[in-house]
This record gives C-alpha cells, structure tokens and sequence, in this order.
C-alpha cells in the first residue's frame, strides 16, 4: 500500500486548487401496546395546512396507505432500554412505515448567526424580524407561525435582542428558542397546542440522571433565570422548565441537511444548494431506539415531515431503531458519546463484540509482535484492557493507551484540516498520506476507525485533482470501495 501511495503522490502534478473543508460527520417487556392515539395523529390525521395535506397524500403511496391503517409499529417497554418502538408486524425492505410530523421545530446552535428563525434555512444575508429583531430571510419568514407565534412575541414584548448579554451568552441562543418553543406549547387558549405539549409530556426526559451532571446543571440555571427573568415567564415553574430542556436534549434530532442529502463519498453540494440547520423534535419517532447497526432510513422532507423507512427487513417484534450518533466511529468512542449524551450503556451485538462484527474497527496494532492486533477483553467495559489477539503472544496495554492514541492520531488529522484553506490541495493530499502512512497497520488497524475517516477526507481532495492519472483513479475506487464496505456492515440498507 505505501508503494502505491508514493506513486500515487509522484503521479500528482496540479496547479493549486480551491480547497474544500473536511466533510462534517452527519427501551421491552413482555406487556405491550399499540400507540394508536399517537399513530392515528401522526398518519391519518395530517396537519390542517391544506398544502401540507396535499403533500402527505402525494407522497404516501397506496399500499403505504393500507399498512398505516394496520398499525405497523407498537410501543413497548423495558426494564434495561425503557420506551421503544417494535414492528407490530414485518415490515419490508424499503417500506415507509412512518410519517412524523414535528411537535417542537427551531434553529440549531453553531450556525445560528447565519439561520432564518421562520424557516430554519442557512442564508449568507438575513435581515431583522420587524417586530422582534431577530434574524429572518424576509417578512414572509418572519410571519411563519413557528418564529411568529412562539419566541417573537415575547422577545418584542420584553424588547430581547440577539446580541444576548452575559452570562446568557454563555451558550447558544438557539438553545433558548427551543426551549421556548417547546414551553410555549404548554398554552390553554389553544387546542392544537395544547395537543402538542400532552405529545410532549409522553416523552423521555431523564430527569433524575440529568440533575446529577454538573454541565447540565449549569445550563438549567442559565434557561430557567433567561426565561423567568429576561422573559418574564414566570407561569412556567423550575420543574417544567427541566423537563423541556430534557426533552429536547434527549429527544432531538438535530441536523444541518440539504434537500439532496450527500451519498458517503460524494463530492460537495453545489454552493447555490439550500441547506437547512434545524431541530426537530417529534412524537412518534422521538421514540425509536438507538441501534449500532441501524435498521432504518429516515429523511426530512419539507415542513420538517419526517419519513422513516425500512433499510432491511424488520419482524415483528423487533426494535425500531436509528443512529443516535455517528456509526462510524468505534466502540469505545461511540459508547462514550451515548453515555454522555443520551445517558444509557450501549450493549448490543455490535458493541459486544471485540472485533466489531469482523471489522476491526477499533483495533490497534501489537507493539509485541508486531503482527497481531490489540482488541479490547470486554467491550463493554469503558477501562477495559487491549489485549492481543494473535495466539501466544501476551501483548497487552491499558485503556488509557488506546485512548491517548486515537487522540494524537485525532490531533494529527484536525492539525491538517485546519490548514485546508491555507494550503494547496496537493499540499493538503501529501499531509493526509503522511498522516495514514504513520499510523495505518502501524499504530492501528487498516480499517480502524479514525484511519477510514482520514482515507474519506483523501478521497474528497483527490477528486479535486484535474484529469487525475489513472494511479490516482484506482486509488479512490480502493478507498471508495474499502469505506463502502465498512459502512454497510453498519449502515445496512436496501437499494432505491
């Protein structure tokens, strides 16, 4: 592999070329129920926007139709997973079994500067709302009843500016519009909202694991004095306030998309491509389970819909679920970030098994003998030991050494990232080799996670290359087909 990457490199012979960014990484027992109330509002009973019902019957087909009728998923309970959903019956390949409507819709944080309140779109120029400031695209976003009805109201009464003074600052004023817009359904003088906050109350909010972690802590006293005391809320009590901060943590998905999402190795959207940086939070598909190895597909259409679909072949009775986070990270980080974020232990098969279903995706190399690899003795075990797997050797390292490796391996690759857009692109190129060729069956595993995602930034900056060689060719098709292959163990899904 290293000859071909210096031929590879010896091959390259360009101009400098225009940089691109890294590519941003995207509960049961043996009493159950059906959740007709909710599934009978999620599917046959459409938003009353006539636009929006038009759109549901146009793009929910005849035999989807038939199969919402029969109630194709069902809500169980768990002592270990608590609330999920299960297939009430087999659901096919491909089938579209869910169309969720969003209960909670609002701006995500880290691009808020940039995002219209009213449609959530990122846009380079905004202007400020007429009545409350606050940044839309125009005065038709400004008048959408998800800006106009919820925050803008309160943000003009109380005369609450963008620019948010200290220490409210400290976090992202996006993170009190959701809030708000999740506390402002709580409001008697309307029915339809008021059907959206008993949707809310049905949701996980873990409350009593949330109140023990310090920066959770912190952020609850910020949104509860910001809304008692900046916005003059004061119906709302502290407990309620907790409980809708917990839902939102728990419950969102949050996403920067565009309406044609990014297929794993294709080039970057075209600069006019619209693209949406928004939370949703939604009453049925909130409650799906996290899965390692997903069986489903789901996307946002317009209006914020939601449209999950089989990815495989679901029986009946098994657990619906999607990504929590990036299933293309390995066990020990994934785990860490399930724990941190969404406070539950991840221990199913994938995360049980020292070599992530015949991946090896976390696996180091054995400083030892230099030939076997390094897996951890129980997965599940977040200061498990690494030990060899290569008969007879007694290679072993703590977790701390694992840990520490796949940071430096981390640093390295966020080191030549932050200087894509001081760099030329073969600049670029010979620094992401040199980081692979230093660790890749070096350090770790040829397929070991952090080493797949610095092939996946390689292959973006290769295909910048202008009329590439055709050493160049066959290397992407390598790469492409090496991360194809990872990702469909993890990412199992059905042709379109």
């Amino acid at each position: 592999m290293e000859d071909s990457a210096k031929l590879l490199l010896s091959t390259i012979s360009i101009m400098d070329s225009p940089t691109c960014q890294p590519p941003a990484r995207d509960k049961i027992s043996e009493e159950s129920y059906v959740i007709d109330e909710i599934l009978s509002k999620v599917y046959i009973h459409p938003p009353k926007n006539p636009s929006v019902c038009e759109e549901v019957r146009e793009r929910v087909s005849e035999k989807n139709e038939m199969n919402i009728q029969t109630n194709p998923i069902a809500l169980k309970h768990d002592l270990e997973m608590g609330r999920c959903l299960v297939a009430a019956r087999d659901i096919e390949p491909g089938e579209i079994f869910l169309n969720d409507w969003p209960l909670i819709t609002a701006p995500n944080a880290g691009q808020n500067s940039t995002t219209c309140l009213g449609c959530g779109l990122i846009q380079q120029t905004l202007q400020p709302c007429a009545r409350c400031g606050w940044p839309v695209c125009n005065d038709q976003c400004s008048n959408i009843p998800q800006h106009a009805d919820f925050e803008c109201k309160i943000f003009a009464k109380e005369n609450i500016k963008p620019d948010l003074p200290s220490p409210y600052s400290y976090i992202a004023s996006a993170e009190y519009i959701k809030i708000l817009r999740c506390l402002l359904l709580k409001d008697e003088s309307s029915p339809e909202k008021m059907m959206k906050w008993k949707l809310i109350l049905s949701l996980e909010a873990h409350m009593d694991i949330r109140r023990h972690i310090p920066r959770v802590q912190l952020m609850s006293g910020l949104v509860k004095k910001f809304v008692k005391s900046i916005c003059k809320l004061n119906q709302f009590d502290e407990e309620t306030v907790d409980f809708a901060l917990g839902v939102v943590d728990v419950n969102a998905f949050r996403h920067s998309f565009a309406p044609a999402p990014l297929k794993p190795m294709q080039t970057d959207l075209q600069e006019d491509s619209p693209a949406m940086n928004a939370t949703f939070v939604y009453p049925t598909a909130s409650m799906a389970a996290h899965g390692c190895v997903r069986n489903t597909d789901w996307k946002t259409l317009s209006g914020g819909q939601l449209e999950m679909r089989a990815s495989h072949k679901i029986l009946k009775g098994q657990v619906i679920c999607h990504a929590y986070v990036d299933l293309m990270l390995g066990t020990p980080e994934r785990r860490r970030l399930l724990h941190k974020l969404f406070y539950f232990e991840c221990s199913c098969p994938r995360c049980a098994d020292k070599t992530e279903l015949n991946t090896y995706f976390s696996a180091l190399k054995c400083t030892e003998c230099k030939t076997g690899y390094l897996l951890a003795e129980n997965p599940l075990q977040h200061k498990s030991q690494w030990i060899c797997s290569q008969p007879g050797c007694s290679g072993i390292k703590s977790y701390q050494y694992e840990r520490e490796l796949v940071q430096q391996i981390l640093a390295e690759e966020k080191a030549v990232c932050d200087q894509i857009e001081l760099c030329s692109n073969l600049t670029t190129i010979r620094s992401l080799m040199k980081v692979l060729k230093k660790h890749r069956d070096v350090t770790v595993h040829p397929n070991h996670y952090r080493v797949v995602n610095i092939e996946h930034i390689l292959v973006r900056h290769l295909l910048k290359v202008p009329k590439p060689p055709v050493e160049i060719k066959l290397e992407m098709k390598r790469l492409i087909k090496k991360y194809m292959r990872l990702s469909a163990v993890f990412h199992p899904t059905c042709d379109e």
